[in-house]
């Protein structure tokens, strides 16, 4: 359990509620979040943008992270920073290739 994480994280459910963002939102957005709180053991907002970096770098390079979850993750924090009056465009989404592929001919 993380100090804190559940009263700020009630903050960000009714935000979401009250912006009129979807329940999938909230899902991944909050899944996520509470996966960067729970590494760090603290709440995001008390957390640097270059732990969040290094954690998504490592996330990325030795776990495989999928595109997705790198995403969710990146916007979840940037929603999560403006919640709580910290800079949103201090977390960078690096630019993901996609593989290149031919489309398959029936």
């Amino acid at each position: 359990m993380v100090p804190g994480f559940r009263e700020a994280f009630s903050l960000f459910e009714e935000r979401v509620v009250l912006n009129g963002l979807s329940q999938g939102l909230f899902v991944n957005y909050g899944r996520c979040i509470a996966h960067v709180a729970l590494h760090f053991g603290r709440v995001p907002h008390e957390i640097s943008v270059e732990e969040i970096n290094t954690y998504l770098y490592l996330k990325t390079v030795h776990e495989n992270l999928c595109e997705s979850y790198f995403k969710h993750t990146v916007f979840g924090m940037r929603f999560w920073f403006r919640l709580f009056g910290k800079d949103e465009h201090a977390l960078r989404l690096p630019v993901i290739k996609k593989d290149k592929k031919l489309p398959e001919v029936l």
